[in-house]
C-alpha cells in the first residue's frame, strides 16, 4: 500500500509561464500553482522582461489556481523591481478576494479591462 507524502509535489498541477512582446508591451501569462516550488518559474521571465525594457508589463494570473505566501511576496517584489516601469496584474475573482483578505488589494495594480499587454 502506497501512502501519500505529507509534503511533496505528487499530484500537484504543473506551473507554466508564456511571454510575448508586441509593440513594446510585454505580457507574461501564468498557469498552475504559484508557490515556493514555482516562484522562480515566474520571477525569471519577469526579470528578463524588465531587462528588455518594454514600455509596460502585464502579468496575467487568471489561470493561476493557487498562490501561497511566497507567491504573494513575489508579486510585491515584481512591483518593486519594475520601478517606474508600469506593471499591471490581471487576476481571477479568487485572487482578487485573496488580495482583499490579506490587505494587499491596494498594493497590487490591477489591469483595466481594456489593457491587453502584448496583444
Amino acid at each position: 500500500m502506497r501512502t501519500a507524502p505529507c509534503y511533496g509535489r505528487d499530484g500537484v498541477e504543473g506551473f507554466a509561464v508564456t511571454s510575448e512582446t508586441v509593440a513594446g508591451r510585454c505580457r507574461l501569462t501564468a498557469s498552475g500553482e504559484l508557490d515556493i516550488a514555482t516562484i522562480s518559474d515566474l520571477e525569471t521571465p519577469f526579470e528578463a522582461a524588465v531587462a528588455a525594457a518594454p514600455t509596460a508589463i502585464l502579468v496575467d494570473l487568471r489561470a493561476v489556481t493557487f498562490i501561497d505566501s511566497t507567491g504573494m511576496a513575489l508579486l510585491l517584489r515584481m512591483i518593486d523591481r519594475a520601478g517606474a516601469l508600469p506593471v499591471r496584474f490581471r487576476t481571477s475573482a479568487a485572487i482578487e478576494r485573496l488580495l482583499e483578505i490579506i490587505g494587499l488589494e491596494g498594493r497590487i495594480p490591477l489591469a483595466e479591462d481594456d489593457e491587453t499587454g502584448g496583444s
